[in-house]
């Protein structure tokens, strides 16, 4: 891992760490299921910092509404509705919403069951995902 990332994953780590000690706002969070699909839809109250969580799949992430400004170890970049790009496995990202945005991830999975959705499609840490890539490679 070069530098720019090792820096980038402490910095949202802290992030993460230092936000979780703020108030904390309810973040309505709808579940959608279709034919192997499921999709995550969160609604993001005006001023809110989010620190996502790592996904171990590339999935689609949709900004349905809104305007937000997204961190991620890639780039930072303001990003306004209707807009919609693939997530590649392991991006973990800082959003700050400038007005209500409602941010969807759709995934491809016949699971129904919320926790074993988080697990089969969450990774704990960056070195799961690493794990799992080398044992994919392999």
């Amino acid at each position: 891992m070069n530098n720019l990332a090792h820096n980038f994953k402490e910095k949202i780590f802290n992030l993460q760490d230092a936000s979780e000690k703020l108030p904390q706002v309810e973040i309505p969070i709808n579940h959608y299921f279709a034919n192997g699909f499921y999709a995550r839809e969160m609604i993001m109250p005006e001023g809110c910092t989010i620190v996502g969580k790592i996904h171990k799949s590339e999935h689609l992430c949709i900004l349905s509404k809104g305007c937000a400004d997204v961190v991620s170890e890639e780039k930072t970049e303001r990003l306004e509705a209707p807009y919609t790009y693939v997530s590649q496995p392991g991006a973990k990202r800082a959003i700050y919403s400038h007005s209500e945005t409602v941010w969807t991830t759709v995934h491809m999975s016949d699971e129904t069951n919320i926790e074993k959705l988080e697990d089969e499609l969450i990774a704990e840490s960056f070195t799961q995902i690493e794990h799992e890539t080398m044992r994919s490679i392999s």
